[in-house]
């Protein structure tokens, strides 16, 4: 199953450095480029953001 993700779910998963759920649960996990830029660029140093930078 295809899952487009927003950036709630990633940002929180990775708080709690659960990301690796997706994975499990989905085969494909796709993140827009306006919910990479809200997380990453928009909030480098929050916490959690280092982990979805670094996500396959």
């Amino acid at each position: 199953m295809l899952v487009v993700s927003d950036t709630t779910p990633l940002l929180y998963l990775a708080r709690v450095g659960r990301l690796d759920l997706l994975c499990e649960l989905y085969v494909e996990v796709v993140v827009p480029q306006t919910v990479w830029d809200e997380i990453v660029e928009a909030r480098p140093d929050a916490p959690g953001v280092g982990a979805v930078r670094a996500a396959a």
